[in-house]
């Protein structure tokens, strides 16, 4: 089940679309923290949840200038992306790390059992008896 949007993610959607369009507008995230009258933290969780969960997509930028930015084309999206992917692998790196100094922690896969068929109904029974006799 995903987390429904809340009037805060719309408000940072609303404020960012409208205030910050483009890396060049980009607005601090103090600034964005302060204006929604929140925590930088929270306002990073809501930016989060804002692409997870309904895919909507706010540029961040540690270059000048920095902030948050709603991005006006793929070449402002790009490098963004590339940072996640980034990230990602890094975290993935991570746990493989700590898999292999605590084996028994790594998540266990569970498996399906083999298919067994149970044999049923007057043509499976006919044909194995059929099967079963032997030519003389």
């Amino acid at each position: 089940m995903t987390k429904p949007l809340s009037l805060s993610h719309y408000w940072l959607r609303d404020l960012i679309r409208e205030h910050a369009q483009g890396k060049q507008q980009a607005m601090p995230l103090p600034e964005v923290a302060r204006r929604m009258g929140t925590t930088t933290r929270k306002v990073q969780t809501l930016k989060q949840e804002l692409l997870d969960v309904a895919g909507v997509v706010i540029c961040s930028s540690t270059a000048n200038p920095p902030g948050l930015f709603w991005p006006t084309s793929s070449e402002e999206i790009a490098p963004f992306r590339a940072q996640l992917a980034s990230r990602a692998k890094s975290n993935l790196r991570a746990v493989a790390s700590i898999d292999r100094k605590y084996p028994q922690l790594r998540a266990q896969s569970l498996r399906t059992p083999p298919l067994t068929v149970t044999p049923h109904g007057p043509a499976v029974v006919a044909q194995m008896a059929f099967d079963a006799l032997e030519v003389a």
